[in-house]
């Protein structure tokens, strides 16, 4: 399955011959704007399975966890601690004003020391921004009907 925009995928069909190969085990430079170091962000978790995501999918298998909490602790104790970092209420409430995309300075420590992932801020962003319309939403329709 490709998932790409439909242009580029009538362009494909137009001006490539059709001949595809694995380009798994290739390596793509990545830079980013505005001086950011790659490594500092760690943007390989964004496509790598690492060894400690490995472990706990392999203890997960052997010992399917019993409550979230179990789940948590588990990703914690085979070294994938950025999966559901530790939140604090101020950490939960900056997510939620900075929106869907987190001010990247303020969380870069955590994230190049591992305690966070991109992507986990991506989605816990996402989430907040989320539940922040919904309650907009509940609150315009609370208005409208009552």
């Amino acid at each position: 399955v490709y998932t790409m925009p439909p242009k580029v995928a009538e362009a494909a069909r137009k001006d490539l011959d059709g001949t595809w190969r694995s380009r798994l085990a290739e390596r793509y430079p990545v830079s980013l704007g505005g001086g950011v170091d790659p490594a500092a962000v760690r943007l390989e978790t964004l496509w790598e399975v690492s060894e400690a995501e490995s472990r706990l999918l392999e203890e997960l298998r052997a010992r399917p966890p019993r409550t979230p909490g179990d789940l948590v602790q588990a990703a914690r104790d085979m070294g994938a601690r950025d999966l559901f970092p530790a939140l604090s209420a101020a950490d939960r409430e900056r997510i939620a004003k900075d929106g869907k995309i987190p001010r990247h300075e303020a969380w870069a420590e955590r994230i190049r020391k591992g305690d966070l992932a991109v992507d986990t801020l991506l989605n816990l962003a996402g989430l907040a921004s989320f539940a922040e319309d919904q309650n907009q939403l509940d609150g315009r329709i609370r208005r409208l009907i009552g």
